[in-house]
């Protein structure tokens, strides 16, 4: 039971000045914030949910697959990293696409990332975090924020600017439109600031906190024991953060940090998923988003993933078939994506974690020994704020498409997903949801 005598609205900031110009900074949820039981907003809205969409390039193996459907499942060796999830994990597996006749990588990857049957390589629609985001995200700083963990690029040069992932179709006659995504961990990081003040000139971190000071000063007379801790734990963690880019960048004790992008090594992924993660996690934390992409690598990836093979990229390894190495990639990438659950559950929000508020969409477009065009995987990941969604179930879609897995989404985040676009005529909207995680 919260006690408490004054409220404060969700979407107070922190300001200051740093360098000149202004910065401000969101919080994380505090006591003043809620109502007495601590599971909804003061003003009596539920608290928020969030939704990551997760992508990873060149697929799985067959063997990643449990090996039973329905709940309480085994998870696999190369699923490992999410065993400390799984009762916040299912499994779709047996998804199919209709070749339209175009390369097998990018019809998989249109069709699970927009709905999109394309005749040509690109997508039909926009994304589905972007329309997600114009849902639930339109208050926000940020309606949505993109971020890249890997600088692997599509080997084949099938998939058009394979280094993006979202995209925007800003009306019915005009394409959509590729929203970058963030690779540099120092540009990210200024996304919790607001604006930076030029581009080419970033701030280092641990200046822009102590901008907050004053204002930080204030409203800690005005709260109670409860959230003062939740306060320092806050700045704690972010300045934490802010002193890993800024030792990474050897520019800590700098009125300015330049080259950014050499902040971290490009080919150390769990370093760069580590703060990736970090960064989501406190984005969400202090509300300046409620939708963040993470494209991991690209489709049909050349990330080579040396305690694998230091020579043979991710590709090319599909294209041998060598089940046992792929096997191997797949636990790295699913380590690396539970980095990302467990930051994000390691954050309290009112009576539950962020984890628990979340939604994480995990895609990819093969499964292999092959290039086919069935057994797709969806991974979805996290609570997604509704008590009514199950979680902990395998759900075999015995050759559906992933159209359902979205609609699933839609579904657990509450959308009305009646005016949403896609290509699959065998789907309806308001029914075409797996009715298993409900």
């Amino acid at each position: 039971m919260i006690l408490k005598n004054r409220s404060l609205d969700r979407r107070t900031l922190l300001r200051g000045i740093a360098n000149g110009s202004m910065v401000a900074l969101g919080l994380p949820m505090l006591e003043m914030m809620l109502n007495s039981n601590g599971d909804a907003l003061a003003n009596g809205e539920g608290l928020p949910q969030r939704f990551v969409m997760f992508y990873f390039g060149c697929g799985v193996s067959n063997n990643f697959f449990p090996t039973t459907t329905g709940a309480g499942f085994t998870l696999t060796p190369s699923m490992q990293g999410l065993a400390s999830f799984a009762n916040q994990l299912n499994i779709v597996s047996g998804l199919s696409v209709t070749n339209p006749g175009i390369d097998p990588h990018a019809a998989k990857y249109y069709m699970q990332l927009s709905g999109s049957s394309p005749r040509t390589e690109k997508h039909n629609y926009s994304t589905i975090d972007q329309y997600i985001a114009g849902k639930i995200s339109t208050n926000q700083t940020y309606e949505s924020i993109q971020l890249r963990v890997s600088n692997s690029v599509d080997s084949d040069g099938i998939v058009p600017s394979s280094d993006i992932l979202s995209y925007r179709k800003p009306s019915a006659d005009i394409d959509p439109l590729p929203l970058a995504a963030e690779i540099d961990p120092a540009s990210a990081f200024n996304r919790l600031f607001g604006q930076v003040p030029d581009k080419n000139e970033y701030l280092t971190k641990i200046s822009l906190m102590n901008a907050l000071k004053e204002d930080t000063k204030r409203l800690m007379n005005k709260v109670s024991q409860k959230d003062k801790h939740i306060i320092e734990e806050y700045f704690a963690n972010v300045n934490d953060l802010a002193k890993i880019i800024d030792d990474k960048q050897n520019k800590s004790c700098d009125q300015l940090a330049v080259n950014p992008s050499q902040a971290i090594d490009n080919d150390d992924l769990d370093e760069r998923m580590r703060v990736m993660s970090s960064i989501t996690s406190n984005l969400f934390k202090c509300d300046m988003t409620r939708v963040v992409s993470i494209l991991h690598s690209a489709p049909a990836s050349n990330q080579i993933y040396p305690t694998i093979s230091d020579q043979l990229h991710h590709h090319e390894l599909t294209h041998r078939e060598d089940a046992e190495r792929l096997s191997g990639i797949t636990g790295i990438i699913m380590n690396q994506l539970g980095m990302l659950a467990s930051s994000l559950a390691g954050v309290v929000e009112g009576e539950s974690n962020l984890l628990d508020q979340t939604l994480i969409y995990g895609v990819t477009e093969e499964t292999f020994p092959s290039h086919r065009f069935t057994n797709l995987p969806t991974i979805l990941l996290g609570g997604a704020g509704n008590s009514a969604y199950k979680k902990g179930i395998h759900n075999d879609a015995g050759g559906a498409s992933p159209v359902r897995s979205a609609l699933t989404v839609f579904k657990a985040l509450g959308i009305d997903s009646s005016d949403w676009q896609h290509d699959d005529e065998n789907v309806q909207n308001d029914s075409g949801h797996f009715t298993e995680f409900f």
